[in-house]
């Protein structure tokens, strides 16, 4: 009767079951009720919890076991651990066979050197050439190939080893004379689902143990393993890592390894040194010497400062009046944020003036006028507390006074204090001039206000009454510059003519009088005028054609006449 050879193959792998049924079968223990789970293989059970029928997956005819055999709940045996088996499906040439039912993998009798007839496939995946008409035969010491791969002792120089299994004793079958690699498969081997990290496996697969390109430092790509078992990052590579000798400039990397690139201690600023890159692919600069920005001034480069070290370099020392020279990104002493004096006055015993940085500096005598908040008197300018925007000043007898960019005005003195207050109400100034004991300033809308002393009618407000906060100077509405005097006050007006008022002992109001006024007299004669000036007793105004005129006190010749005459 003929036997297939799956059927063969079942009747293998069943044996075993059956054998250890009829075993226990032999049991002195009694037991009346059959039951799944308590320990004894019952009829119809292939297993019982711990009870199992076979120890191996080999033992039922399976080549590679991939962990242990279980027992399922329901008393069958799970055999999911083991896989690779006569009768498959598929050829396992590394275990052997050569054939699978009717797949003979194109070989005939005639392919194997056997003459004619017919080749079949045994029930153990060697080849059955009882139908051939030349008969190898096994064991005789010769190999006759292909279809024998050994013979007796002959392994034709075939090794476990040589043929991909880690370890083991090769062996030939006696009865087909093919290799018998069970010995190897207990070592393992690349390609059976196991990773075998004592030879040098990294994975088996699909199987990389939780390994990825990241986590082997490239910075992405798809980590595969190779047909060696060994992780192929050639995917990865292709995406780059630090210490790939690659520049990677999408990964923030400036350099790698010995490749710099085209960028040396000179071209990042510099001055000499050995540029290196580091282990996190960015460039070392400690053998780099010397750079502007180092804080240090290194006059052999020619630097002249470096950041907040400016040397000895001063504005003063420049030539101008004040402020503080500046560095340089190239290490080179700026002179643009020094100021110059943009306007100036000098009062009396001391003089202020105005830079162009908006600060104010006053030197001379002290008593609060040089509004550095202090009494005290200095030889050298200082500056102004709290002004950062003054566009013009005045100094007076005992007190200064400060036009800042916004129309407002600061004064300070010996009855203001030593430092900038602001000046009431006023907001729109556009001059401003300080007498012995009053001010005066100009407004956009070409009024005059006045404050302070009052007793000769200086405030022009048509009273005699001293006020510590401006008045209106009366009947003056087109105004473009005021002057203040000891105690008089004069004004020029847009039509070039010119208007005092005060004290008039000595004819310094210019009306022709000596008489004092309280309120604003037009100036005899005078048309284009374009400034003017009142000193203690006198009056001078300059015209637009460049002459100059003078009344009051010439006592001295303060008029600039040969005259001494009032």
């Amino acid at each position: 009767m003929v036997v297939s050879m799956r059927v063969f193959t079942t009747i293998l792998k069943v044996l075993p079951l059956l054998l250890l049924l009829l075993s226990q079968g032999c049991k002195t223990k009694t037991k009346v009720v059959a039951s799944c789970g308590d320990g004894f293989l019952d009829p119809g059970e292939t297993c019982d919890s711990g009870t199992l029928p076979v120890s191996s997956c080999q033992e039922l005819g399976y080549y590679v076991q991939n962990g242990d055999l279980t027992c399922n709940d329901d008393c069958t045996l799970n055999q999911s651990a083991c896989s690779l088996s006569c009768g498959d499906g598929q050829i396992q040439t590394e275990f052997g066979e050569r054939c699978e039912d009717q797949n003979l993998s194109g070989e005939t009798c005639s392919t194997l050197g056997l003459g004619g007839g017919t080749l079949s496939c045994s029930a153990d995946c060697r080849f059955d050439i009882s139908g051939c008409e030349v008969q190898a035969v096994c064991g005789d010491g010769t190999i006759s190939s292909p279809f024998e791969h050994c013979d007796g002792a002959n392994l034709n120089g075939q090794t476990c080893l040589t043929l991909g299994f880690h370890g083991g004793t090769l062996g030939c079958d006696l009865f087909d004379c093919v290799f018998d690699t069970s010995s190897c498969a207990t070592f393992g081997r690349c390609g059976d689902g196991v990773i075998q990290s004592t030879y040098g496996e990294e994975c088996e697969g699909t199987e990389l143990q939780g390994g990825s390109c990241e986590q082997l430092g490239y910075y992405g790509g798809l980590l595969r393993c190779g047909e060696d078992c060994r992780l192929d990052v050639t995917p990865c590579a292709e995406v780059g890592r630090c210490g790939d000798g690659i520049i990677q400039d999408g990964q923030q990397e400036t350099c790698d390894g010995t490749n710099l690139g085209t960028t040396t201690c000179d071209t990042l600023g510099y001055y000499e040194g050995d540029l290196a890159c580091g282990e996190d692919c960015l460039f070392v600069t400690d053998n780099c010497v010397g750079r502007c920005g180092d804080g240090i001034i290194q006059t052999e480069h020619l630097e002249t400062c470096d950041g907040a070290d400016l040397g000895s370099a001063t504005c003063l020392g420049f030539g101008h009046f004040g402020g503080e020279p500046t560095c340089s990104p190239q290490c080179l002493v700026q002179q643009d944020t020094c100021a110059d004096v943009v306007d100036i006055s000098g009062g009396y015993q001391h003089t202020c003036a105005v830079l162009s940085d908006g600060t104010a500096r006053c030197w001379g005598a002290g008593g609060g006028r040089l509004g550095d908040g202090t009494s005290a008197e200095s030889h050298v300018p200082v500056q102004v507390l709290g002004l950062t925007s003054a566009t013009s000043v005045s100094a007076g007898y005992w007190h200064t006074c400060a036009v800042l960019s916004d129309g407002t005005a600061r004064c300070w003195g010996v009855s203001d204090g030593p430092t900038p207050v602001q000046v009431s109400g006023l907001n729109t100034i556009t001059a401003i001039s300080c007498g012995e004991n009053h001010t005066c300033a100009v407004l956009s809308d070409g009024t005059v206000r006045c404050w302070g002393d009052n007793s000769s009618g200086e405030l022009g407000n048509a009273s005699n009454n001293t006020t510590n906060t401006p008045v209106q100077v009366t009947g003056l509405t087109n105004a473009i510059s005021v002057a203040a005097g000891y105690d008089h006050s004069c004004a020029v007006l847009a039509d070039g003519t010119a208007r005092c008022w005060g004290n008039n002992l000595f004819g310094q109001l210019g009306d022709g009088t000596t008489t004092n006024s309280n309120v604003p007299v037009i100036v005899s004669s005078l048309t284009q005028v374009s400034r003017i000036s009142c000193g203690a007793e006198h009056t001078c105004a300059g015209m637009a054609g460049g002459t100059v005129s003078c009344w009051g006190n010439n006592t001295n010749g303060r008029l600039g006449a040969d005259l001494y005459d009032t």
